[in-house]
């Protein structure tokens, strides 16, 4: 963490200045050695960063650390970041959650596998997600997920009816294929990066014998030819 000294009608007034750009720059590094190509950050992201409130940049630098750490940690004990499984397994010894075996043995290499808190905000993602996106790695972590992707309304509410349902415990493993596979958009961008989506599954995951505080969710993607015709796709 670094310090700086602003001075102001006279008055010196120390000012953290949280090291963020090394941080991602770091493990993007880390990225390319699983051969995912991805910008570190750009100026506006790093403005948009600091002109966040001290309390939030400290909060996503924190979680980015602590994520980031262990994937390292991860990555040198041998095992690969892509194998999602083994991945997986190594993420919920180092959190200190479980999920049910049923859903580890329904999900391939090549799926999208996101963990999310109670709150809605993404605690864990694997690689897949800096695969898919033409944003820095700092816009990603530092921007909530509406403020990054678009997709339908209804869509969401499908999507929103699954997580309660797996927040409720009833059951170990959901499916999601009656959530329809529909178009996922970019929003920060001018080159617009769009994927198709289908959810695969949804499951509770524990931190104590019977509590349930977050959940992890699988899908696949495709990305959408350059020259698609998107008059037809409503986002609302």
């Amino acid at each position: 963490m670094e310090t700086l000294q602003k001075t102001n009608a006279g008055q010196t007034k120390e000012v953290i200045h949280l090291p963020i750009g090394e941080l991602v720059k770091r493990f993007s590094l880390l990225l390319k050695r699983y051969d995912v190509l991805i910008n570190a950050y750009t100026p506006y992201s790093l403005s948009h960063f600091y002109n966040l409130p001290l309390g939030k940049q400290q909060e996503i630098y924190n979680n980015f650390k602590y994520y980031s750490d262990f994937c390292y940690e991860i990555h040198n004990s041998g095992v690969s970041l892509k194998d999602n499984v083994k991945t997986l397994r190594a993420a919920f010894n180092t959190l200190k959650m479980r999920t049910s075996d049923s859903f580890l043995t329904n999900i391939v290499d090549t799926d999208l596998i996101e963990i999310y808190n109670m709150e809605g905000r993404q605690i864990f993602r694997n690689f897949r997600l800096f695969e898919m996106s033409s944003l820095s790695l700092l816009e990603l972590i530092s921007n909530e997920w509406p403020e990054l992707f678009e997709r339908s309304l209804d869509v969401t509410e499908h999507i929103h009816k699954h997580i309660t349902q797996a927040l409720s415990g009833q059951q170990d493993l959901i499916s999601m294929e009656n959530v329809p596979t529909h178009l996922m958009r970019e929003r920060m961008t001018d080159v617009k990066i769009a994927h198709f989506v289908n959810f695969k599954f949804i499951a509770p995951v524990y931190t104590g014998p019977e509590k349930i505080e977050n959940f992890i969710i699988s899908s696949g993607s495709k990305k959408v030819e350059d020259d698609y015709n998107y008059s037809n796709i409503s986002f609302i």
